[in-house]
């Protein structure tokens, strides 16, 4: 079969040296037969010329909805030293190399895009892995490359630049997701990503008849497979059953019911109803109902029939108790009850066991009025009655109680401003002895506001009413025979306040002046307009004086001298005046003497000298009391004898008292496990210690497939590693670039053998090394998501918190392992955290990492120089190049920043050296956009000053594990907190060296005097006030209050336990 001509264009470049040439011809299409098929190809071969430069151009590929395009190509090469005419070889490669340029429309001609390395993007130079000798006996290559397309489409060109290459095959496609459906959501086919690290989340939508309860994502994997489960979650909906593989959901057929979403099957309707196609639940038949409260799977019922042969058991003259027999027919129900309505009772019949809702067959109706004829109807319900169309059925009883007799003459007899009597007359038709009287009162304006209250004689005095209101009473009797009708009503105005204002005391009193005071009690309810102060001399009432005042005291200049004053005071209000208070009897002065006694005045004088030499002793003691030893060093309860401190407030320290309750115990010794890691810098000779702790693989078992990135000592590529008795596997491989110093080898050597002593799941694992044969190389397993910090922000925002949780567990975990070997990290980042396709994160690079020293009981290793990646590295390291695993715990909390904020920049755009100040001065990164406040506060106990108060590896692995299983712990979102992220150019509170020096650079000295009466004379007992304790100082202006406790919150971040002061419950897991 013939096939058509592919006519791509082909550009070849002339020669300054042979211009006109005609020798290359460049590429050239033809026709080969590959196993039976005939294939159209391209060849290009010329090799007499140093400057060969052949193109071969592709037509235009669309990309569609496709983020990255592979092109596959399925070549042969002939082998250079095995070439025809070596005479005349000038220049012979083996390999081609591969350009794109993109375009978003197909414009290209025989000039443009310009045939040239600087126009098109370069993807890879390609190289062949078999290479043949003669035509008879062709080795048929296969190499695949990816690139990212960001325009509608794409030229390919490939430029031989002096090779024997011809192109069997050249295929171009973009791998996709297929569409699924799954848990009930439809997922469409989606392409995968830019780069080989890349996810891709695609949104899903229910299938019919499915509700929709989360959002719905699944990730598609840059294989085109998409990730074990989506996020989100369909339901089928009620009347809808799924089936056992989760793609529909289909109707229940006639006759069934599904009232609940879910997957669940659809059930028989009950008894007494039916149902159509898709139905949630049965309908009842005709004249059968179904409750509410009732499930869906019972039957429907009916409601009963009528109570039957009620009787009247017992009657006095106001109480009857009725009973009857049980309705004959059930409506197959147990939840029979009856109702109790009695025509012309009042409110107040009572009902024994109660009016409705009560199941036996007996009712007591109580406080009937004498000589009344009364209707009770009972009704028989039971849970389907209200939601029937039919009336409940019932039986009536018609009673008539007997007349006692009525009280009369219900009158006033007497009232105060405190007080109100009535009494009333019994009427001789009174039906034996009166035992006791009950009265009914109420404001006339409100009934429901009525009492009751009882006497034994014929009259009654209220003292707990409302002034100035007019209330309702009525009267009525008991005998033996029971109580008796109520008395006509009468109606009663109460009258003003009475004496409310109490307390009325004397203040003062002088030659020239009284003054008093008083009290007004809680029972005042409404708002006072002004006092009326009366006074007058004892004996002389008539002679009174009244002065009117809007404060609770008053000053009297005009007076009598030596004369015995009363003084009564009264209160207005808007429903009137009060009565006058119990009068307040003050005895005014003598009039002056025109001389004073010598004596007096001497002795006055010596009294107060007196008084000022031992006020001047007093201070002197208690200053030197409270003066603080500099050089003696205090504990946290050294003040304890000075001032006894309230607890901090509940939300602060977790409500342990006064004391801060730290996530973490205080470490002890040192790590007490055997210790297994061994220095290869102790070796004398490097290469033992490569001997010892790798393993040799053979050159001939690695193949290099391309290069992934850079490093220190050379490339690193990705590759297949097949070993003898073991699967393929695909593998890392760091190479030692050509030209390396001794010096670089060994350094590279020595990273393989601290790498080949690990063996966890959380840390890099190191396959073998490569040291008889050049390149020298370094294997690892592959993490195909490459660095964390550079996946995270590749894919912002696409994982749940619960997936970045478990992200800090891998890092937290691997480190955990490494510091029980005693190593220290030093350079702990997310980009030297590696994450496979799994989303497993592994520590790795050890280029900085050193073995913690074991002479020491704290387990430090001092540098000798070199640089420090400052924005994750704890204060100490710093300041004085110390490295623990403590100092690994502050570039932990580092990491879990960056993984919450999607590989943000730690401190952002600032300086290192502002990064350093701030740090020193208390600054901690602040909570990232949805930061769970458990997380946050994890970060900052990472970050204590103190490098003994951080926690520990292990204790941060089980506290993430208690957050991973107990997730409602990370509802709480952390909100940034200033007291505890103080600015670089906050003032420096360490040097304030007194309490006063610092009311004063806060220029809130007006308390000083409160602080040294609080017995506060020094800066650490200012530093445990609270809020409550200002208060308690008198301290009630709230502005001021945040004034101090802000300069205190900062005082505490700057002497470094700001943090642990605020330690948040949410963190205490």
């Amino acid at each position: 079969m013939k096939r058509p001509s592919l006519q791509w264009t082909t550009y070849k470049a002339e020669y300054p040296t042979n211009p006109g040439s005609n020798e290359n011809l460049g590429w050239m299409e033809a026709t080969v037969n590959k196993d039976g098929e005939t294939l159209r190809t391209y060849s290009s071969c010329y090799v007499k010329s140093n400057n060969v430069d052949n193109w071969l151009r592709l037509p235009y590929v669309e990309g569609g909805n496709a983020k990255s395009l592979h092109i596959s190509f399925t070549f042969t090469m002939r082998k250079c030293s095995k070439m025809f005419d070596s005479t005349n070889l000038q220049q012979c490669k083996e390999t081609f190399n591969l350009y794109y340029f993109e375009a978003g429309s197909d414009f290209a001609n025989a000039l443009r895009p310009s045939w040239d390395a600087l126009t098109y993007k370069r993807v890879d130079k390609i190289a062949a892995d078999k290479l043949f000798v003669d035509n008879t006996e062709r080795e048929y290559n296969e190499e695949t490359r990816q690139i990212a397309l960001t325009s509608r489409g794409v030229y390919f060109a490939i430029q031989d630049e002096g090779g024997c290459v011809t192109l069997i095959r050249v295929k171009v496609f973009y791998v996709v997701c297929p569409n699924v459906t799954k848990n009930f959501a439809f997922f469409d086919e989606t392409p995968t990503g830019e780069r080989d690290f890349s996810v891709v989340s695609q949104k899903g939508e229910c299938v019919e008849h499915a509700t929709q309860k989360s959002e719905l994502s699944y990730l598609c994997r840059q294989d085109g497979n998409w990730f074990d489960v989506p996020k989100g979650e369909c339901v089928c909906n009620p009347g809808y059953q799924g089936n056992t593989a989760g793609t529909e959901c289909t109707a229940c057929p006639p006759g069934q019911y599904k009232w609940s979403e879910g997957p669940g099957p659809c059930n028989p309707c009950p008894a007494f109803s039916s149902s159509k196609s898709g139905a949630a639940e049965c309908e009842c038949s005709a004249m059968y109902y179904r409750s509410p409260k009732d499930p869906k799977s019972k039957p429907c019922t009916q409601p009963p029939s009528a109570p039957r042969n009620p009787i009247i058991e017992s009657q006095t003259s106001n109480s009857v108790t009725l009973a009857w027999e049980p309705p004959a027919d059930l409506g197959d129900r147990q939840d029979l009850n009856y109702r109790i309505v009695c025509q012309k009772c009042s409110s107040e019949v009572g009902f024994m066991p109660g009016w409705r809702g009560f199941n036996t067959t007996r009712v007591t109706l109580t406080n009937l009025g004498g000589g009344k004829t009364y209707e009770v109807i009972i009704y028989s319900e039971n849970g389907v009655t209200n939601v029937s169309a039919t009336t409940p059925q019932s039986v009536s009883v018609n009673i008539v109680t007997q007349s006692l007799g009525k009280i009369t003459g219900v009158r006033k007899l007497s009232k105060g401003p405190k007080f109100l009597t009535i009494g009333w007359d019994v009427p001789s038709a009174m039906k034996g002895k009166v035992l006791q009287y009950q009265i009914r009162y109420y404001p006339k304006s409100d009934e429901s506001l009525a009492n009751m209250k009882y006497s034994l004689s014929q009259n009654f005095t209220l003292t707990e009413f409302m002034l100035q209101t007019e209330y309702i009473f009525m009267v009525r009797g008991e005998t033996q025979e029971g109580w008796g009708e109520f008395s006509d009503p009468i109606m009663i105005q109460t009258g003003p306040h009475g004496s409310t204002i109490v307390g009325v005391r004397r203040l003062s009193i002088g030659p020239k002046h009284i003054t008093i005071a008083w009290d007004v009690p809680q029972s005042i309810k409404d708002t006072i307009i002004r006092y009326e102060v009366r006074y007058y001399p004892k004996s002389q009432e008539q002679n009174d004086i009244s002065t009117y005042t809007q404060w609770q005291n008053l000053t009297i200049t005009e007076f009598m001298l030596d004369t015995e004053y009363e003084f009564t005071v009264r209160c207005e209000t808007n429903n009137g005046w009060s009565e006058f208070s119990d009068p307040l009897v003050v005895q005014t002065g003598q009039k002056e003497s025109t001389s004073t006694p010598i004596g007096i005045i001497v002795g006055s004088i010596v009294a107060v000298i007196l008084c000022m030499a031992i006020a001047t002793i007093m201070i002197i003691i208690l200053l030197r009391r409270n003066r603080p030893n500099c050089s003696e060093k205090k504990d946290c309860d050294a003040y304890s004898h000075v001032i006894q401190y309230p607890p901090l407030e509940h939300h602060i320290n977790g409500g342990y008292g006064g004391l801060t309750m730290p996530l973490f115990p205080s470490p002890g010794s040192v790590h007490s496990s055997v210790r297994t890691y061994v220095d290869p810098h102790t070796y004398e000779d490097p290469n033992q210690a490569v001997r010892e702790f790798t393993r040799e693989i053979d050159a001939c078992h690695i193949t290099i497939e391309s290069v992934i990135g850079g490093g220190e000592f050379g490339d690193v590529c990705k590759g297949k590693l097949r070993m003898p008795g073991r699967p393929e596997m695909t593998v890392a491989i760091k190479t030692l670039k050509p030209g390396a110093t001794e010096k670089n080898r060994l350094d590279f050597l020595t990273e393989a053998s601290i790498m080949g002593q690990f063996d966890d799941p959380n840390v890099i694992f190191l396959e073998g090394v490569v040291t008889k044969s050049n390149p020298i190389m370094i294997v690892t397993e592959y993490m195909a998501n490459g660095s964390l910090d550079t996946f995270l922000r590749n894919n912002d925002g696409k994982f749940t918190i619960i997936q970045l949780v478990g992200m800090m567990r891998g890092v937290a975990s691997g480190m955990k392992y490494l510091s029980e070997m005693g190593f220290v990290h030093r350079d702990l980042a997310a980009r030297n955290i590696l994450v496979n396709e799994n989303l497993v994160c592994k520590v790795a690079d050890f280029g900085l990492s050193r073995e913690i020293e074991s002479d020491t009981t704290e387990g430090a290793y001092t540098t000798t120089g070199g640089k420090i990646p400052v924005r994750w590295t704890a204060p100490e390291a710093i300041a004085f190049r110390k490295f623990t695993s403590a100092s690994d715990v502050w570039s932990y909390g580092v990491v879990m920043w960056e993984i919450v904020s999607y590989g943000e920049r730690p401190y952002y755009n600032w300086s290192n050296q502002d990064v350093i100040k701030a740090v020193e001065k208390g600054y901690r990164l602040p909570p990232p956009m949805d930061c769970p406040e458990a997380i946050h506060q994890l970060m900052l106990d990472c970050w204590q000053k103190e490098r003994s108060h951080r926690p520990k590896l292990g204790q941060i692995v089980k506290t993430l594990d208690k957050l991973i299983r107990a997730p409602e712990l990370l509802r709480k979102q952390a909100k940034p907190r200033p007291h505890n992220f103080i600015d670089p150019s906050a003032p420096d509170m360490t040097s304030l060296l007194s309490v006063e020096d610092w009311l004063l650079s806060i220029k809130m000295e007006r308390y000083f005097n409160l602080f040294l009466a609080a017995g506060l004379t020094t800066m650490e007992q200012v530093r445990h006030l609270t809020v409550r304790d200002l208060l308690n100082m008198g301290i009630s202006l709230v502005g001021h209050q945040k004034k101090i406790m802000n300069s205190i919150q900062t005082f505490r971040a700057q002497t470094g336990d700001g943090v642990q002061q605020h330690m948040s419950q949410a963190a205490l897991v």
